[in-house]
């Protein structure tokens, strides 16, 4: 009788035969693992003084907001043909290229500090409770 071969033991073989070339990757459940790993919460211990603190806490949402007007500003100086008075229509696709970086911002970095604000807000409630 014959062992069947798994994938993984066929194209391992292919490849010891240099038949083939093959980079075993990772399984459905390492990848789950993995997945799980990454989302479970870590704990983080930070020594602040609660001046540091208070000033983290009001910082955080105005660097938001204030990435998020940069954005809509330059927007509308970029779109509405305002700028076109300035420096000709040199100046336009600048103002919608710096808009462009602030709204990418909006999404990965301010995300980020929004998560960390969020954390922040919890501990001192956690801690004052």
């Amino acid at each position: 009788m014959s062992k069947v071969e798994t994938d993984h033991e066929f194209k391992t073989r292919m490849a010891a035969e240099g038949r083939a070339i093959y980079v075993p990757g990772k399984t459905d459940e390492q990848i789950v693992a993995e997945k799980e790993r990454k989302a479970a919460p870590k704990p983080v211990t930070l020594h602040l003084s609660e001046n540091d603190l208070d000033m983290i806490t009001r910082a955080l949402p105005q660097a938001y907001d204030l990435i998020s007007d940069l954005a809509r500003a330059c927007d509308y100086l970029g779109q509405s043909g305002m700028s076109d008075a300035w420096d000709g229509s040199e100046i336009s696709p600048l103002f919608r290229l710096f808009a462009r970086a602030c709204r990418g911002a909006e999404c990965e970095e301010m995300e980020a500090l929004f998560k960390l604000d969020m954390k922040f807000r919890d501990a001192v409630k956690s801690e004052g409770a």
